[in-house]
């Protein structure tokens, strides 16, 4: 019973131990100074790491690893990046491994498949075999057998030799070469090129009227229609022929017959090999043969003439079918040719060569008309075996094998016994088909030695072959006419002699055994992973608004500003751990006025309290908050700012504010310090040059007076500085001098000092004051730039003393005709106004000069003239003005010259001289006399009877607008008029001008007259008359003498 007791404690023991002990996922939990956990999405790597494990991947999970801290949205996304990367990495190791082993997998199943078959064709291939081993006796046999006879058959043969249609000489039939429909056609070391299918297609299409009766007419297909067809090219072999989309089409190899073949482009010299397999057919001497290899060469001796040099070759799949061989361009060609070679070897079912003995290989089909040969050439000599009654024969001193006897296209010509066609009324037509009885016609027989034979086939004009007359001649026809260059022909054991002796034992088809799979090789698929946790430290910021939400940390405000302060953080990065706690406290400067109503409403995310004695504020965060911040962890958690609002109380203090967050009660920070200062405002000051003790701001000052301005800047930033002060010299001032190096330039003084905390500055300037201020204002200010806050100093002002004012007006108006233009005989009024501005009563003593050109009239306010200057002496009280006028009158003769007027006026302390108005006056006309033809002034000179004198009347238009000038001139008495220019008329001894003349224009009008012959010393005098709308003048005039006649007496 106790024994059962002390397990049972110990067992609860273990329980609560195991309880304590932190898991994986607890290690990494809030950190106080790491700050908090964040858990990149592992949700691929997971899913990677089942799926490697489902294919058979031995994939282990290795220890979380701590990546480290950060402090910065920027950096936990960089981290969160980085184990991304590295996930990936895994993942791409996991998926190599279920990769790997899937493709195992796959391959595994697919040998066993491959293995359970291997396993059934092995059975089978030795059953196979043995029935091949009893076949191959049997076949032994009869071979043995039929060879015993064939010495007899050859005998029998011999007897018949010379008959129609017999070998010349006795061979047996070793080689069953006939017919090969399900051979397979694979073409390789192509020299030329491969032609496409559609090409061949499009190029058959030409031949318009065969290709509508869906006719393939091999030798109408042109080489030029083929190679111009887009696309003509392939990159590898394509079959054409009457199949697919030409199934039931007819072709000219075998009519009604299935035929297939390849289309290739070979230049002369070029050549292609074609390999034959599949083969069912074919034996030699009773042995299977399992595949043909034929090179065909397009030989360089070919003479067609295309410019591209190129044929076609269709290669048929049949190989006992043969070669199709064109370079047909569309037009028959003179002296033409076109060879293949053809190099072939036999292989049997082991793949050894084939060595032929005696093996007949059929030449048939050798065609000749009056113009075409059809031949073969280039084979071993001495293997010819002739037909007997066959035109083909052996040119045996050129190597070549052609229709040697006569020609064998039409009966009746040049020999022919048989028209090569079908003509149904003539008996032993259309030798030229496989299967007509005398086939053999045409043809002949070549016994094949060794394993490597060959042999040239082609077709030629007979021009190229045989001499002249190049043959028979044929009525109506010319052994010169051109022909096409191509030819079909096949090479194949199907010998067209009749009853040649066979060899009719066939070896049986020999099993080929199965291949064994091989097994795949389980491949090493261990792959360990890992998750990874960072910690961000939540970054803080303490931030410091006015009431317009301006930032002011480290700015200095006035008292009784409204200052604000943010408390901010940064968000919780996405896949950070639970928040379940979040707490913001902030102990508050001294005379700091808080609103706490406005604090709680401006931060309604937290629960909000506040201990007066301590000043500690306290943000702690509502449940709501922590639900939202915990919701969503696929996303970042925005903190919300709690938002502390209150004033300064307290001037030239500086005010320092900080915060602290605590998360999940583990992990504190702490933020930056904002400061902000209540300064003591720079202060301005004007004085007397000297003295600095009495500010004289709102004081009068005098034209001339010097002053000092003063600015006084006191540093409350909390620490040193550097300080600019900037001052615009005054308006109506001229600057003297500046203290402390300040540097004037552009009318600005600057000042850069270096002002410890809590120290002050002065510096000043000295002006002297425009000595026509003339009652403006002085007014000053400066700027105080600390690094930080800008200040514009209080404004002083200072008046300045109103100069006396000089006007002049039309008599007996209020008009100002300063500057406008006045008549001779007019009167003027001038006014001379003085305002007190001394600031006491004053004795103002007021003289004025009368302008030159005029003449006093009268003066009031007791103003006396006295040698030309009107004096008045009149009391004025303190900012109390006086007018003051006088009358003069402009002389008649001012004739142009302007009249000009200022005054002065002393009020005891001092003088001034008033501006100076001014009147333009018209100029009178001028008048001149000239010789003739000359700018000679001869005004006053004499003159003679008989000579023609020159007047001119200039006039200048000064009445300030456009007129119209009449100009009249009385011709002087003495004188009788020749002429007038400018538009003058004479009438009645008086010239006319009439004139328009610009504003401040001139117009000189002349005329002509001549000194009358009976003048006796009398004078000649003249001047004219001008009227400008406004004003009559008279010209001044010009005088003349005479010479006196001398007087006779008695």
């Amino acid at each position: 019973m106790m024994r059962k007791k002390i397990i049972k404690k110990v067992v609860a023991i273990l329980i609560v131990v195991t309880l304590l002990m932190p898991s994986a996922s607890q290690v990494y939990a809030a950190d106080p100074i790491n700050g908090v956990k964040v858990n990149a999405d592992n949700s691929k790597l997971d899913r990677a790491a089942k799926n490697a494990r489902d294919s058979g991947a031995e994939v282990t999970q290795g220890d979380t690893e701590n990546k480290g801290t950060v402090d910065s949205k920027e950096a936990a996304d960089a981290k969160r990046a980085e184990i991304a990367a590295d996930y990936e990495k895994q993942i791409k190791k996991l998926n190599e491994a279920k990769v790997k082993m899937d493709e195992y997998n796959a391959k595994k199943a697919e040998y066993d498949k491959k293995k359970e078959k291997y396993d059934k064709d092995l059975a089978q291939y030795h059953k196979d075999y043995d029935k091949y081993k009893k076949d191959y006796e049997s076949f032994k046999k009869q071979y043995e057998e039929e060879k015993k006879k064939m010495e007899d058959a050859l005998k029998e043969y011999e007897k018949n030799k010379d008959k129609d249609g017999y070998l010349s000489s006795p061979y047996a039939k070793t080689l069953v070469y006939d017919s090969e429909p399900d051979a397979k056609l694979t073409l390789s070391a192509n020299e030329g090129k491969y032609m496409s299918a559609k090409a061949v297609d499009k190029a058959f299409s030409r031949d318009t009227n065969n290709y509508s009766n869906k006719l393939l007419q091999l030798d109408n297909m042109s080489v030029k229609d083929l190679e111009e067809q887009p696309g003509a090219t392939s990159g590898s072999m394509e079959l054409f022929g009457n199949f697919g989309s030409k199934a039931g089409w007819q072709t000219n190899v075998s009519n009604n017959g299935q035929v297939k073949w390849s289309t290739v482009l070979l230049k002369r010299g070029q050549s292609v090999t074609a390999t034959y397999t599949n083969l069912k057919k074919t034996y030699y001497n009773g042995r299977k043969i399992s595949k043909i290899v034929f090179k065909y060469t397009l030989t360089n001796d070919s003479a067609f003439q295309n410019s591209n040099k190129t044929a076609w070759l269709g290669i048929f799949t049949d190989p006992t079918l043969g070669v199709f061989a064109s370079a047909y361009t569309g037009e028959n060609e003179k002296n033409t040719s076109i060879f293949v070679k053809n190099e072939f070897t036999f292989y049997d079912q082991d793949g050894k060569e084939i060595e032929f003995k005696d093996a007949l290989l059929s030449v048939a089909s050798l065609n000749r008309e009056h113009n075409s040969i059809e031949l073969a050439k280039d084979y071993t000599p001495g293997q010819f075996v002739k037909i007997s009654g066959s035109t083909v024969g052996e040119d045996i001193t050129r190597n070549m094998i052609y229709a040697t006897e006569s020609l064998n296209f039409r009966k009746g010509e040049g020999g022919c016994k048989h028209t090569m066609y079908k003509k149904n009324d003539e008996e032993g037509s259309g030798w030229d088909t496989s299967d007509a009885p005398n086939s053999w016609y045409g043809a002949g027989a070549l016994r094949l030695q060794g394993p490597h034979n060959k042999i040239t086939v082609g077709a030629a004009s007979a021009t190229t072959i045989l001499k002249a007359p190049y043959g028979p001649e044929v009525p109506g026809k010319n052994n010169t006419e051109g022909k096409k260059p191509n030819i079909w022909y096949s090479l194949n054991g199907k010998i067209r002699a009749i009853g040649i002796p066979e060899i009719k034992a066939k070896e049986p088809e020999k099993p080929t055994p199965p291949v064994p799979p091989v097994e795949p090789k389980k491949p090493d698929a261990k792959v360990t992973y890992h998750y990874s946790v960072f910690y961000v430290k939540s970054k803080v910021e303490k931030k410091v608004y006015d009431a317009q939400g301006q930032d002011i940390n480290e700015k200095v405000v006035k008292k009784d500003s409204v200052v604000d302060f943010t408390l901010n953080a940064s968000d919780f990065p996405k896949g950070h751990e639970d928040i379940d706690s979040l707490v913001f406290k902030d102990t508050l400067p001294e005379d700091y006025d808080l609103d706490l109503d406005k604090t709680k409403a401006n931060s309604p995310d937290y629960d909000v309290s506040y201990d007066q004695n301590t000043r500690l504020l306290t943000f702690t965060a509502k449940a709501s908050l922590l639900d939202k911040i915990n919701k969503d962890k696929t996303k970042d958690a925005e903190v919300p700012s709690p938002k502390i609002t209150g004033k300064v109380t307290k001037e030239g203090k500086t005010y320092e504010n900080k915060f602290e967050l605590k998360i999940n009660n583990t992990y504190k920070v702490e933020s930056n310090t904002v400061r902000v200062y209540t300064p003591t405002e720079p202060i301005k000051k004007v004085f007397k040059k000297g003295d600095t003790t009495v500010n004289i701001d709102g004081k009068r000052v005098e034209p001339g007076q010097e002053l000092t301005y003063a600015i006084d800047y006191k540093n409350t930033t909390g620490k040193d500085i550097n300080v600019t002060i900037t001052d615009k010299i005054p308006q109506y001032t001229t600057f003297v001098s500046a203290d402390n190096n300040g540097q004037e330039s552009g009318g600005v003084i600057t000042w850069t000092a270096k002002v410890e905390k809590g120290k002050s500055l002065r510096v000043t300037f000295n002006v002297r004051v425009n000595k026509n201020v003339n009652g403006n204002i002085l007014t000053n200010s400066a700027k105080v730039l600390d690094g930080t806050n800008t200040y514009t100093t209080n404004e002083t002002k200072n008046p300045t003393p109103t100069e006396p004012k000089k006007e002049v007006f039309k008599e007996n108006t209020n008009i100002n005709i300063d500057g406008k233009r006045v008549e001779p005989g007019q009167v003027l009024t001038y006014a001379i106004t003085y305002k007190n501005t001394t600031g006491e009563k004053v004795t103002a003593t007021i003289k004025d000069k009368i302008p030159a050109h005029t003449s006093f009239v009268s003066a009031d306010n007791g103003g006396v003239n006295n040698n030309g200057t009107v004096t008045w002496n009149v009391p004025v009280e303190k900012d109390k003005s006086v007018t003051v006028k006088f009358n003069v009158k402009v002389d008649e003769k001012v004739n142009g010259n302007t009249i000009k007027n200022d005054a002065k006026v002393f009020d005891g302390k001092n003088e001034y001289t008033t501006n100076e108005v001014t009147n333009p006056t018209p100029t009178g006309p001028k008048k001149e006399v000239f010789k003739t033809g000359t700018t000679t002034n001869i005004d006053g000179k004499r003159v003679e009877a008989g000579q023609v004198l020159d007047y001119a009347i200039t006039y200048k238009n000064t009445t300030g607008e456009k007129v119209t000038a009449t100009i009249t001139d009385k011709i002087p008495e003495f004188t009788e008029f020749v002429s007038a220019e400018d538009g003058g008329t004479n009438n009645n001894g008086t010239v006319t001008w009439t004139k328009e003349v610009e504003k401040d224009k001139s117009v000189t009008v002349r005329f002509k007259v001549r000194v009358k012959k009976d003048v006796n010393g009398d004078v000649v005098k003249n001047k004219a008359k001008v009227f400008d709308g406004k004003n009559n003048y008279d010209t001044n005039e010009v005088t003349n003498p005479t010479p006196t006649k001398p007087k006779k007496e008695v």
